[in-house]
């Protein structure tokens, strides 16, 4: 039997108390919510004072386990599985791709990398298919994307990691490619490139802190808004209006 994503779980998991020693794992700050009053742990999101929940159920191919448990209010299922925030973007990629030609590996339980990657891809994924298409809307032969194509990027040190790739293509080739890079590295460096040439590079605020309370209440709008802007800025020639 191949490795699979999800561990074993019975038809239908039922939440169960959230046990003790979930406490000294959970991200909240020692003494603000983490520990119940019965002796048990609270939902790892920040506010949550939830008691009973499942635990993230993503496992990695070494075998180690997401430790993070989640109220019915902050868990997410994935085909009946639950997941934390972080982990259900992976393991909904995983479970479209998998047998296909686009599978990719499982990333490691502690990779922050990827499902950054696709948070950001998810906000940015229309609006820069639609600045292509304007740009581009003059020439008949020039086919944009419908979507970015993930992928992973096997590179040396900073540049080994994952990027969303946009594009528009005639039948001599690529006109435009727009790139959203996140590295491997502690923490990880989010780059935009438009056709190989560096238009931005930082990490995220709430990646740098480790703030796993951003996953459920997203505060990323003022990057993902920064990052397009700067995109924009490089257009000056081009018409951008509506």
């Amino acid at each position: 039997m191949g490795f699979s994503l999800f561990k074993k779980q019975p038809a239908g998991p039922a939440s169960a108390p959230i046990p003790a020693y979930a406490a000294s794992m959970s991200a909240a700050a020692p003494g603000e919510h983490a520990q119940a009053a019965g002796g048990g742990a609270c939902c790892f999101f920040g506010p949550c004072q939830q008691t009973e929940g499942w635990q993230c159920t993503y496992t990695d191919t070494q075998g180690s386990p997401c430790l993070s448990w989640w109220c019915r209010d902050h868990v997410v299922f994935v085909s009946g599985a639950p997941f934390c925030r972080r982990h259900s973007s992976l393991a909904n990629m995983l479970v479209e791709r998998v047998g296909s030609l686009y599978q990719i590996p499982v990333p490691p339980v502690g990779d922050y990398a990827l499902p950054l990657l696709l948070r950001l891809t998810d906000q940015l994924d229309e609006p820069l298919v639609k600045l292509l298409r304007h740009l581009f809307s003059a020439s008949a032969q020039v086919r944009v994307a419908d979507h970015a194509m993930i992928r992973e990027r096997r590179e040396v040190g900073a540049q080994s990691g994952w990027e969303s790739v946009w594009t528009a293509t005639s039948p001599a080739g690529y006109v435009a490619t727009l790139s959203l890079r996140a590295s491997r590295t502690e923490p990880p460096v989010v780059q935009l490139v438009r056709d190989g040439r560096l238009v931005q590079e930082a990490v995220p605020t709430w990646i740098a802190n480790r703030d796993e309370d951003a996953w459920h209440q997203p505060n990323d709008a003022e990057f993902v808004n920064w990052l397009y802007g700067s995109l924009i800025a490089t257009y000056r020639d081009a018409s951008l209006a509506g």
